[in-house]
């Protein structure tokens, strides 16, 4: 994102926020089929206890490693 001027030339304001707004959707959309597809499908399968717990492990995990790198972050 810091080089996208350099490399696309200079943006024009509308058509650079809907870029920054698209990439962002599909990002969320992404992380979110990875994160939670898995779960959602054994929730529907009936396997509801195991879909809650890789549910909130995933979760769990990825707010472990968000403090970690916070924590690498502030120490540097």
């Amino acid at each position: 994102m810091g080089n996208a001027e350099y490399i696309l030339g200079p943006a024009q304001e509308t058509l650079g926020g809907v870029l920054f707004l698209l990439l962002l959707v599909v990002s969320v959309a992404t992380m979110g089929m990875l994160i939670f597809g898995r779960p959602i499908l054994w929730y529907l399968d009936g396997q509801k206890k195991e879909a809650v717990s890789l549910a909130i492990a995933t979760v769990l995990v990825l707010v472990l490693i968000g403090i970690l790198v916070s924590v690498i972050l502030i120490l540097n």
